[in-house]
């Protein structure tokens, strides 16, 4: 679950960098991108610019959180492995307690 919330909430800021760094081409598109197949029409599309502002930062960002998911994975798989020797250390040393305290 925690997981799962640091991810969406990271999703979310990197989204928001990625858009305020490509607004400039959509505030400020002086460019407008015309129809191929529909001579004086302009496309519902964006320009090539902030298009390929889009591509990358998606990419960029998305290929970082991949690392950053994989990584907090890993750690988490290793502190759940910690835990667990420590607790069955804990318990062998209180089986011992236990069995001395009887036979003492």
């Amino acid at each position: 679950l925690l997981q799962a919330r640091f991810e969406t909430e990271h999703q979310k800021v990197l989204q928001k960098m990625c858009w305020e760094r490509c607004a400039e081409g959509l505030l400020s598109n002086s460019e407008e991108v015309r129809s191929d197949s529909v001579p004086g029409i302009v496309a519902d599309r964006l320009p090539e610019r902030t298009r390929r502002c889009l591509d990358g930062c998606v990419s960029k960002f998305s290929d970082a959180a991949m690392l950053v998911s994989a990584e907090s994975q890993l750690w988490q798989a290793n502190e759940i492995k910690r835990q667990q020797v420590q607790d069955l250390t804990s318990k062998a040393i209180m089986g011992l307690v236990a069995t001395a305290a009887a036979t003492g």
